[in-house]
């Protein structure tokens, strides 16, 4: 996995993850005599069982945080954690098994709060079906949405089955059916078929065996990057949800009102009576000191049942879905000290544990290569690690040292924006320890992986393992060394940028720090190829091993095309 030629590390073309529409928004939000611009996106339109986040932007709650909230409208398919997981939201709110789900199948999304401690959900029927209790569903036609976890585990926890037709979310077919059973918000479609003259029952979901919470949720990157942002976002929102709960709601109801003129005033007090006779925000303990609370026990219960029903596709911890406060911050079970080296391999300091103290601690499922699947890892990012520590020197390119002679490089930007972690634990093990134990101590003592591959051509080349020290350098004093005269032509420039991010990882630039060993080709030897043999270096870099065997080692990169190739060969002709 380590030893790919070529990764593309061209800073201007990289894209943030975590802004909306993938732009720099983040970075233009954050200015210090900016409010920080946030979007949230709910799940369906406006309505009062948002009221919380409408009471925080009405009453000014997230601009005292220092926030500038705008709230997008939903609806049947909203798509809420896609946009989330895309950057075009910040934050989301639904289900919490939802979240579960999609972080199963690989989507970084994790839960921040809870605006509702029962999921709303409910079977609705006539009261002449002579339906009971959920037992009795049995046989019975439900319109619901396909595939939803509380229908199997209904089904396994009643020894029931019953055919599912696709939600409409219309009534019509419900009016014209006493036998009609269908899935509904206690807090929204029964006042509307009574009002048209039904005699409706319901039925709690949670009631299945199955208790979602209704959560706020973020993506990884987002909360990574911007942690005081999210802190900021969910103490507003749980100040919004205990006033509109417990206080004076006219504000945010003529705001809900105003974005969704459908909500007439005797409809939103029916849904505050139905939310506040239910417990549904506060849970049965009744008190607004549960708004926003998540049990992690519960959680991890969800999980159980989830994968009892094989919904979800991989294993989750809770700390891998929900923001718990232990899981911010972290202890390694043993460090080694990891040297800090100039550009001259002097040392200037050495990583310990007190280093790494206070840091905000990242918690990931990831795969690594000397593991059959994915592993549970804690450690820090490697950008704000380094942005910690006291240097004495000025640097802007930060070099990962292996012990096979492996190195990789990382600008600031590709530290800020891709998100470096170094692994400091593996399943609970130091990652020294937990190497030695697969038979592979070479891996140790230090592994790095990227978080957010973004858009670089070769992100792997920015994974490396055995990583022993770390160096620090000026990029200015590199392009001096290299005496390139022709860097201005765009060609070189970017044969530049694309040697630094790749073919250094294996092949030294001579007289430098920039440059791995593990070939016995230098940065010179490959500029005789480039120079001598033009036909012959293409080849060898679409067909390494076909091309010349000692070459085996060397992944092909059938990715570049021409003007990869020809960028290479430009910089590596004028290479001196």
């Amino acid at each position: 996995m380590k030893h790919i030629l070529l990764s593309l590390i061209s800073g201007t073309s990289l894209l943030l993850l975590c802004g909306c529409g993938g732009d720099s928004g983040d970075t233009a939000a954050a200015r210090e005599d900016q409010p920080f611009k946030v979007v949230l996106q709910t799940d369906w339109y406006a309505q009062p069982e948002h009221g919380g986040f409408y009471q925080a932007l009405a009453e000014g709650y997230y601009a005292e945080e220092g926030l500038e909230v705008e709230i997008l409208q939903g609806g049947p398919n909203a798509l809420t954690a896609q946009r989330v997981a895309q950057g075009k939201a910040h934050f989301g709110i639904g289900r919490s098994d939802d979240v579960i789900v999609a972080s199963g199948r690989g989507v970084p999304l994790i839960m921040v709060g809870a605006l509702m401690q029962k999921d709303p959900q409910a079977l609705m029927f006539h009261e002449e079906s002579g339906i009971e209790s959920l037992a009795d569903l049995d046989g019975r036609s439900v319109m619901a949405g396909p595939g939803s976890a509380f229908l199997e585990i209904l089904k396994l926890t009643y020894d029931v089955d019953f055919p599912v037709i696709p939600l409409d979310y219309g009534m019509s077919r419900f009016l014209a059916d006493k036998e009609f059973v269908q899935q509904c918000f206690i807090t929204n479609e029964p006042f509307y078929v009574a009002r048209s003259g039904a005699n409706v029952k319901t039925i709690l979901l949670s009631e299945s065996g199955f208790n979602p919470y209704r959560v706020w949720f973020t993506s990884k990157s987002f909360q990574r990057r911007h942690p005081e942002v999210v802190a900021a976002f969910h103490r507003a929102s749980i100040r919004g949800w205990r006033e509109y709960m417990f206080g004076d709601r006219t504000r945010a109801n003529a705001l809900i009102a105003e974005r969704n003129p459908k909500m007439d005033a005797d409809f939103m007090e029916f849904v505050h009576a139905s939310m506040m006779e239910n417990q549904l925000v506060t849970g049965e303990s009744g008190s607004a000191d549960a708004i926003g609370v998540i049990d992690p026990e519960r959680i991890q219960t969800q999980i159980d049942q989830l994968l009892e029903i094989d919904l979800l596709e991989n294993a989750r911890t809770v700390p891998e879905v929900y923001l718990m406060e232990e899981a911010e911050t972290g202890e390694p079970v043993s460090l080694s000290p990891l040297p800090v080296l100039d550009a001259d391999g002097e040392a200037l300091l050495l990583i310990d544990a007190e280093a790494v103290r206070g840091l905000q601690w990242v918690r990931e499922s990831l795969p690594l290569e000397a593991a059959d699947q994915p592993v549970a890892v804690g450690g820090v990012l490697l950008g704000e690690l380094m942005e910690s520590l006291d240097l004495p020197v000025e640097w802007d390119l930060l070099l990962a040292d292996c012990s096979d002679g492996y190195q990789s490089n990382y600008t600031r930007e590709v530290l800020q924006r891709n998100q470096p972690l170094l692994i400091l634990e593996i399943d609970g093990r130091s990652t020294a320890d937990w190497c030695a134990s697969r038979g592979r101590p070479e891996w140790g003592p230090y592994m790095i992986e990227l978080l957010e591959p973004g858009d670089l051509l070769d992100p792997v080349n920015k994974n490396p393992w055995g990583v022993e020290s770390l160096r620090v350098m000026l990029a200015a004093d590199l392009l001096e060394g290299l005496a390139l005269a022709n860097l201005e032509e765009d060609a070189v420039a970017r044969g530049l940028a694309l040697f630094k991010g790749n073919c250094a990882s294996c092949h030294v630039l001579e007289s430098h720090s920039l440059g791995g060993t593990v070939s016995n080709r230098s940065a010179g030897m490959l500029s005789a190829l480039a120079i001598h043999a033009e036909d012959y270096f293409t080849r060898l870099l679409h067909d390494p091993e076909g091309t010349n065997p000692a070459a085996a080692k060397m992944p092909a990169v059938p990715h570049y095309g021409p003007e990869e190739i020809e960028a290479l060969l430009a910089f590596l002709t004028h290479y001196k």
